[in-house]
């Protein structure tokens, strides 16, 4: 074979490689856009999955099985294969957040109104609003939210159960949270209250009320301020 032919070969060769890669790989990453991933052991393709993650604190500590996001808000975690997914969304003094998800090929599951609140919410001075306007906009904040002693129903559908009584249980600005004043544990003179996702999950503690009667609520600067009132006072907190 002449030399000339050899390197026409070689020429031919080259481009059909390189040919064959570009397209495979564009290939590749028009099937990623998409949702698909190619598994190399069986050289299949397969659908994934997508989780969206945003809320506040901005700053919030993520770990996704035992990964850790240092950047915050909002999280996008694509081409996730079929498998059950532990979230922790977590920053020092406040309540961590917790969601074990089950991601199937195709779906993508958000939750845009992740919430951590302060641990030792902190009161505060400006009390700048009357025991008529808090009544009042407690009120709104209780639309279509039922109790029955222990459990808490939204438009009939029973959302959790606490092993104590319900007081009252009020809407967060966000429409994605509840809080609830319920009977405290062993203890006759006092209540405490309590925040849930509005799917009953991530239960937490916010700060206890030297009263047994309900206590009319509301909030200000987007939820940041809960106002309250407790022995006839107007009082309120940062809570987170």
């Amino acid at each position: 074979m002449s030399k000339k032919k050899k390197k026409f070969i070689f020429f031919i060769m080259f481009w059909t490689i390189l040919i064959v890669s570009f397209i495979f790989f564009s290939a590749l990453i028009v099937l990623k856009a998409n949702g698909y991933q190619l598994n190399y052991k069986n050289w299949n393709l397969t659908k994934t999955g997508m989780i969206l993650l945003d809320g506040t604190p901005n700053d919030a500590l993520i770990r996704v099985n035992n990964k850790t996001f240092t950047n915050g808000f909002p999280l996008k975690l694509s081409n996730l294969a079929l498998a059950r997914y532990d979230i922790n969304v977590s920053k020092d003094g406040y309540n961590s957040w917790q969601k074990d998800i089950l991601v199937n090929p195709g779906m993508a599951i958000a939750y845009r109104d992740i919430v951590l609140f302060l641990q030792n919410p902190k009161e505060l001075n400006n009390n700048n609003l009357t025991s008529e306007e808090i009544i009042q906009e407690a009120g709104d904040l209780t639309s279509n939210i039922k109790t029955n002693k222990t459990e808490i129903f939204i438009d009939e559908r029973i959302i959790t159960r606490f092993s104590t009584n319900i007081l009252a249980a009020y809407y967060y600005p966000d429409k994605q949270h509840i809080i609830v004043q319920i009977e405290k544990e062993n203890n006759q003179n006092q209540t405490e209250l309590r925040v849930i996702d509005i799917d009953g999950s991530n239960n937490q503690y916010l700060f206890d009320l030297a009263s047994k009667s309900p206590a009319p609520i509301t909030f200000r600067k987007n939820g940041e301020e809960l106002y309250y009132i407790e022995a006839d006072l107007v009082k309120s907190k940062t809570i987170r």
